[in-house]
């Protein structure tokens, strides 16, 4: 047996062997897998204005049994704060996409707060995403953690990957607390063989409105020293009736 030319060919092997496996090597560093949080379909920030209502306390002694002007004064303030309820509940939809070229497996979304929420919620029923986003509502297993600062996980019951472009919707409602003027968000993706992680920022821009809210008393003697009464509702009806047009 000629062992130099078995030497010969067993080198060969070897090398295109060294030089496939490099290849692969190469492939698998190209073709990791990839994936993108967004929220609201910004990059970075986005930006709520709150509502806030600045309030000052006044006494009406009603003129029993003449209950008109302040009948009229209570229907259109109900009708002020129903209208405005809602005002500081904000949506924020966010989408987890599978971006790149391989199935994204054993996968992990983790999101923490920190500011100052006063209450935060996943809805679970349809919504109407803002913009491109579609209609639908959080998946059972989007999961809110209020142990310790606010956390959101999503880790699919199912366990079936992400293909490639697929993607998922969620959304959650959240109030800030007042005087709060930033929010911030710190999202993990955890996978297989992949792992990302960033900051989105809530800034918080608020408005303030002034209204008289009139507290009804029936004698004098029930209006506190030192409180204001008024005894004509006249200017605080239209001033309802001004905000109600806004």
């Amino acid at each position: 047996m000629n062992w130099e030319i078995v030497f010969n060919i067993c080198a060969v092997i070897g090398a295109v062997g060294t030089f496939g496996g490099l290849v692969l090597g190469i492939i698998k560093l190209f073709r990791k897998p990839k994936a993108r949080l967004r929220f609201a379909n910004e990059k970075k920030e986005i930006t709520f204005s709150p509502h806030y209502y600045n309030e000052t306390l006044k006494y009406y002694v009603v003129p029993y049994p003449d209950l008109s002007q302040f009948d009229t004064y209570h229907a259109l303030g109900e009708e002020y704060q129903k209208r405005h309820e809602h005002d500081n509940v904000f949506l924020l939809p966010f989408r987890f996409k599978n971006t790149g070229k391989l199935q994204l497996e054993d996968y992990r979304i983790e999101i923490e707060f920190h500011g100052g929420l006063q209450s935060i919620n996943i809805p679970m029923e349809p919504i109407p995403f803002m913009g491109s986003w579609e209609e639908k509502s959080a998946p059972r297993d989007l999961k809110l953690n209020l142990s310790k600062k606010p956390q959101i996980v999503y880790s699919p019951e199912d366990e079936h990957p992400l293909n490639q472009n697929d993607h998922k919707d969620f959304a959650l409602l959240f109030t800030p607390h007042v005087d709060v003027e930033k929010i911030e968000l710190f999202w993990r993706i955890i996978a297989k063989d992949f792992y990302d992680n960033g900051k989105f920022i809530i800034h918080l821009k608020p408005t303030v409105t002034h209204y008289t809210s009139i507290k009804p008393v029936y004698r004098d003697c029930e209006v506190p020293e030192g409180e204001e009464k008024v005894d004509d509702l006249t200017p605080y009806i239209k001033e309802f009736e001004d905000l109600l047009k806004e």
